[in-house]
């Protein structure tokens, strides 16, 4: 995760209002193209590109994600895991228009399904394959947490990417950027052996507990 980007919002020159006005008149005049993306039709990823695009010519530690509930369409808009793109995300999301059937949702949120199954460069995991040792850090107000997962390795750097979807939808990636110290993946062996294993919507409820 990156650190914290201490520039002014003017030395970054993305706060101008302009470029948010630009991508939702985009948006809407492509919406037919990014319903059917959302839907699945991968004829559509040409849009998919062109939104990221411009959600980057505003801030490019922001990123689109497209999904698809029982009620409405859902525009995430997250900062994949880059602490810098906390304040980009929330200054987006303050300046989008009502959109009929559309939901704008301000980062990844929990699934709460453990039973989700989550891919990252050709690996596949669910999140009830997952089991956690973590450490609560008083002074620093920080979560360390360390990932068991059966067949995964370190030495896979797409792992490394992996842990951090993988938390972002098991305790929400404002969490994950805010509140988790030490991220790493290790064997049982590993660990002292008094740490207890816990599940991730356990772990959930730890960080709710420690800081809500």
């Amino acid at each position: 995760m990156g650190a914290r980007n201490t520039a002014s919002r003017a030395d970054q020159n993305w706060e101008d209002p302009q470029h948010v006005a630009a991508f939702w008149r985009w948006f809407k005049k492509n919406r037919m193209r990014i319903e059917r993306l959302a839907l699945g039709d991968q004829d559509q990823l040409p849009v998919y590109k062109e939104m990221t695009r411009r959600m980057h010519a505003f801030h490019p530690s922001i990123y689109p994600e497209l999904s698809v509930d029982e009620q409405e369409y859902v525009l995430v808009v997250t900062a994949d895991g880059r602490t810098e793109g906390i304040d980009p995300v929330m200054h987006f999301t303050e300046l989008y228009p009502v959109i009929e059937g559309w939901r704008i949702q301000r980062f990844r949120k929990p699934v709460h399904d453990p039973f989700a199954v989550f891919e990252y460069q050709d690996l596949i995991c669910a999140l009830e394959e997952v089991r956690v040792a973590y450490v609560l850090d008083e002074v620093e107000k920080k979560v360390h947490v360390a990932l068991v997962i059966d067949g995964a390795s370190r030495d896979d750097l797409r792992w490394h990417g992996m842990l951090y979807l993988l938390l972002d939808h098991a305790i929400g990636e404002f969490n994950t950027m805010m509140h988790v110290g030490g991220l790493d993946l290790m064997k049982v062996e590993e660990l002292p052996p008094e740490a207890p294993l816990i599940t991730l919507d356990e772990l959930r409820v730890v960080f709710e507990e420690a800081f809500y």
